[in-house]
């Protein structure tokens, strides 16, 4: 399963943002089978972000079978055992961990918009 949440990630239409949410992550896709246009967005606050992003990945994988089966909150429930399980496995082996951290990473640095500092610190003419 490791394998599969990590190309997951790596695939060109998964999306990985931080942005300011009640809860700790969210995502949304366009289609089933395959998933497309994955977006991901991350309270950059909530803490560690590599357990937030298995989550919401494992959303995106599992939701046909769990759409099928459960209700939301049976889905919920399911899906945070299992990102607990594969968490704690990915943070067991510091190389896992360092694949799972540089992805994110990087799938981030892609997605950041540069603003030029002049832009943020405008201020209104003098009077």
């Amino acid at each position: 399963m490791n394998r599969a949440l990590l190309d997951l990630l790596r695939h060109d239409e998964t999306h990985l943002v931080y942005g300011p949410l009640k809860i700790a992550g969210r995502v949304t896709w366009d289609q089933l089978l395959p998933p497309t246009n994955i977006q991901i967005k991350i309270d950059a606050n909530a803490g560690e972000h590599a357990s937030y992003a298995l989550h919401e990945l494992l959303h995106v994988l599992l939701h046909v079978l769990f759409g099928i089966f459960f209700d939301d909150n049976l889905e919920e429930v399911c899906i945070i055992a299992l990102s607990d399980y594969m968490y704690t496995y990915i943070k067991a082996d510091p190389k896992r961990y360092m694949q799972w951290t540089s992805l994110i990473d990087h799938k981030i640095d892609r997605e950041k918009v540069s603003v030029p500092i002049s832009d943020l610190v405008k201020r209104p003419p003098a009077d």
